[in-house]
């Protein structure tokens, strides 16, 4: 046999370049691949060198093969690119959740005083128009900072136990009345398939993110959307897009599409808030970037299958838990009011201006401060005051809950207590 027999990119041409290699530099190591008895092509490592024998002259080669230390290599790699993606989704959230709460601060003022501008002019017709236009615009404000904040990891949530099944049930019947005819949705969720530990709000809009993504890739040709819910049990460490998911129980959560794929470069990018492959207007980029958060935030992971013109796959796993789902809280009608006292603290004028406000109409009696400093002097002084303190957690100086311990130790020396505490968390507006 030939060396192009084993060697299928080996060429006569390259012959002479490698003969003055060879006497230039003398033994040298190339890599290259071979071809097995079988057919198989796999990379080998080649060491050349000439010798002298017996009077005659040899081109002599060692031949190693070095699949393994390919695979190594590749693996090594992998694991070094999704390090740098979460040392940069890191250091991204970080800016994204200042931007965030600051940008709570105001969006919660507009909304709040719009509110209250809505209940006070009912009788122009035209005026209620107007400010509801506002309301909208601000409410979908506010679902944007949410989505940033679920990026950054820094969403202040109440993990309770979730039906995540119920959850993907009430997002294919919204989807149903909204996808085009061309669009059909084919879906596996099981009866009690178990729960997580989870905010069913953050889970709703997870599974609408992926959904509405996967029908944006099939708007053109139509297509099938599948979902499926699995409970599985991993034995060995799963490799996800952030890493290993350590063994355990999980529910597995895969949203699928048969739409135009993406190629690997688009699969690098996809979790960097604000990267869209949508045109203008379309979309905000924050979609996958608000699901890579959410599922962190849960201790989750993310596998993702993408081919150009294949269709792209999405698996999610939720670490499961064995505690129940709770039921749902029942919505009021109409804001309680009474005739309390009530210490509303916050850095932010207008959040304590409006707060006033609001409370007072329904009847409160309602003293505002600015720090922590100062609303701990105002209990000391009146320690029996005040049946509920609503303060900011996140505010210079005296922290939220910090100033709540304190006040609850001034009541239990005076022998008096607060009614209840609240902490108003000011990353999210009220």
């Amino acid at each position: 046999m030939a060396v192009p027999d084993l060697d299928p990119t080996f060429s006569l041409e390259e012959r002479d370049e490698y003969q003055n290699r060879l006497n230039t530099e003398g033994p040298y190591t190339v890599e290259s691949v071979h071809r097995h008895k079988d057919g198989r092509i796999f990379p080998v490592e080649i060491l050349v060198d000439h010798i002298e024998f017996e009077k005659n002259e040899y081109h002599l080669t060692f031949v190693t093969d070095i699949t393994a230390r390919k695979k190594a290599e590749k693996d090594r790699a992998g694991i070094k690119t999704r390090q740098i993606h979460a040392r940069k989704m890191e250091a991204l959230g970080t800016l994204a959740g200042g931007i965030a709460h600051d940008f709570n601060n105001v969006l919660s003022g507009i909304l709040g005083y719009t509110a209250l501008a809505q209940r006070a002019s009912s009788e122009d017709p035209n005026v209620s128009r107007y400010i509801h236009q506002i309301l909208t615009a601000g409410m979908r404000a506010k679902d944007l900072v949410g989505q940033i904040l679920a990026f950054s990891h820094q969403a202040m949530v109440r993990k309770v136990p979730v039906d995540i099944g119920a959850i993907v049930e009430e997002v294919i019947k919204l989807l149903k009345v909204t996808l085009p005819s061309a669009i059909e949705i084919r879906h596996d969720i099981p009866l009690n398939p178990g729960t997580v530990l989870a905010d069913g709000t953050q889970i709703h809009q997870l599974v609408m993110n992926l959904c509405t993504n996967a029908c944006h890739a099939m708007k053109d040709k139509g297509g099938v959307l599948r979902l499926n819910l699995v409970p599985v049990t991993l034995t060995e460490p799963e490799s996800t897009v952030d890493g290993r998911l350590e063994p355990g129980r999980y529910l597995e959560l895969m949203v699928s599409d048969s739409g135009h794929g993406m190629d690997e470069e688009t699969l690098l990018q996809i979790f960097d808030p604000y990267f869209t492959t949508k045109d203008m207007g379309e979309g905000t980029g924050l979609g996958l970037s608000a699901v890579h958060g959410i599922v962190k935030s849960l201790g989750g992971g993310i596998k993702v299958r993408s081919k150009p013109h294949a269709g792209t796959e999405f698996c999610i796993l939720f670490p499961a838990t064995d505690r129940e789902a709770e039921p749902e809280a029942r919505e009021q009608d109409a804001l309680p009011g009474g005739n309390e006292h009530i210490l509303f603290v916050d850095d932010e004028k207008v959040l304590t201006e409006f707060g006033k406000e609001l409370l007072e109409d329904l009847g409160y009696a309602v003293e505002t401060r600015s720090n922590g400093e100062e609303a701990l002097e105002a209990v000391r002084t009146c320690p029996g005051k005040y049946a509920l303190l609503i303060t900011d957690m996140v505010m210079p100086g005296m922290a939220g809950d910090k100033l709540a311990d304190a006040i609850k130790k001034i009541q239990r020396i005076s022998g008096s207590s607060l009614h209840r505490v609240q902490h108003a968390v000011a990353r999210g507006p009220p």
